[in-house]
């Protein structure tokens, strides 16, 4: 492969019938280009990667077709049905077999594609990418959303002019909109499919919807006294629900929950405290755990699903904030990290959500020696998370944590002021807006390879 922003590291050949059988119209052709986008260099970096494997797999994960390719050179994978769900898999190894490159496209049904030209976005393992393309103008504060199977949603949380959304397309890897927006973003929640997305500012909310092609206002449940009330909170995924947490917001503080469900309800609970930069996160088998944000009440509360009143547990208080909540593999126990207290950058501390009565902390390794606030935290195993957030420039900082082992950094690409981390529907993650520390606008999205996959 080249060295350019885009390499075509072969063909691929998709028939729409037997090889046996003569085929009329001829067969269709499919062309994989393989890219490592912006980094161009990533290839041949060391260790460079000597060669690829190009894999075609089914909807069950099962391998429909396989071939190994050099760098530079082309490659087929035969003949394959084009009424298939396919994934196209690339992974890159080195002279001593070890993987350093991975790449994936989404589930594409061929015969359902209007090009014949497929990009799959190949990078290197433990750092972020920045995969093909440029968002076409600054957006400065953003909240970034994953919209449906295929797109990412880019959406202003404050802006000088007329709120617009920007996508970008995981498929075609490139970005498309803009989107008009009736209001700015502060917070917001998604249906199961990420095809109808409720987007919350401080004066108004709307549901936008993808499969219909609208934007209707959203009605102000009973309880809420003002949209303003809410936005800015972080969203939690519970079963069939997500709750938008006031209390996470650094500022005031909150009690309000705001409790989307999947059919477009809104209702309101209360948490027993109101909380400024408390963590929260959804525990299999107990709720809603809120955690941290307030100097002189209980360390941390539960809301149960289908109640509307979060319940105290016998915890210490805990002024932390910014902090993150994780599940361990232990059922009824979570992780806190990251965030800071009075002294600085808060201690890593388990905390068992099953506890009847005096409930203790335990303090774990490793910790965040920064102090990192505004974060968030994402399971990729169990025992591994990466943390999110912003250091005391504002700048994101971003941290692989192996709980009771160790933590390592993962930088961007760009420093970024004002941006926002998201999972895509691809098992990665992702990093889009801001601006530098001296006010340039930031204007490549990032991607960090965090799904496990086998060697």
């Amino acid at each position: 492969m080249s060295s350019g922003s885009r390499t075509h590291a072969g063909c691929l050949a998709i028939v729409a019938c037997l090889a046996s059988v003569g085929c009329e119209p001829p067969p269709q052709v499919l062309r994989l280009d393989v890219t490592p986008g912006i980094e161009s260099g990533d290839f041949v970096l060391d260790p460079a990667v000597t060669h690829f494997v190009i894999e075609a797999r089914d909807h069950t994960g099962a391998t429909v077709a396989t071939n190994e390719a050099a760098p530079g050179s082309s490659f087929t994978l035969g003949q394959l049905p084009v009424t298939t769900l396919m994934t196209f898999e690339v992974t890159g190894r080195d002279s001593e077999q070890q993987v350093r490159v991975r790449g994936r496209s989404l589930a594409v049904l061929p015969s359902a594609l209007n090009t014949d030209i497929l990009p799959v976005f190949a990078q290197r393992l433990d750092r972020f990418s920045r995969p093909p393309d440029v968002l076409p103008e600054a957006m400065g504060n953003i909240r970034l959303i994953a919209a449906g199977s295929r797109h990412l949603m880019l959406v202003p949380v404050s802006t000088d002019g007329a709120p617009r959304a920007w996508f970008y397309d995981l498929l075609a890897l490139s970005f498309t909109g803009p989107l008009a927006l009736p209001h700015a973003v502060r917070s917001f929640a998604t249906d199961p499919l990420g095809k109808v997305v409720l987007i919350i500012g401080d004066e108004a909310a709307s549901w936008v919807d993808f499969a219909l092609g609208t934007i209707e206002a959203a009605t102000l449940p009973g309880g809420l006294g003002g949209w303003s009330s809410v936005a800015g909170g972080d969203t939690v995924q519970g079963p069939g629900r997500q709750y938008v947490v006031a209390g996470t917001r650094s500022g005031d503080p909150s009690d309000t929950v705001l409790v989307v469900g999947a059919d477009r309800s809104l209702e309101v609970a209360r948490l027993r405290t109101a909380r400024s930069g408390a963590a929260a996160a959804w525990l299999d088998g107990q709720g809603l755990v809120v955690a941290g944000g307030h100097a002189t009440e209980a360390g941390v509360e539960l809301l149960r699903a289908d109640v509307t009143e979060a319940s105290s547990l016998p915890f210490a208080a805990d002024a932390t904030t910014g902090a993150s909540l994780v599940p361990t593999p232990t059922p009824g126990r979570m992780i806190l990290l990251g965030g800071q207290d009075g002294n600085g950058p808060a201690a890593t501390r388990e905390l068992a959500i099953d506890c009847l009565a005096r409930c203790q902390a335990i303090v774990v390794e490793p910790h965040i020696e920064v102090p990192i606030t505004d974060s968030r935290a994402f399971q990729l195993s169990a025992g591994r998370v990466l943390l999110s957030g912003h250091d005391t420039q504002g700048l994101r900082q971003s941290f692989e944590v192996f709980i009771g082992d160790r933590v390592e950094e993962r930088p961007l690409r760009e420093d970024r002021i004002g941006s926002d981390i998201a999972a895509g529907p691809n098992g990665s993650l992702f990093v889009a807006g801001g601006q530098t520390l001296n006010g340039q606008p930031v204007l490549h999205i990032e991607r960090l390879w965090v799904e496990s996959a086998p060697d």
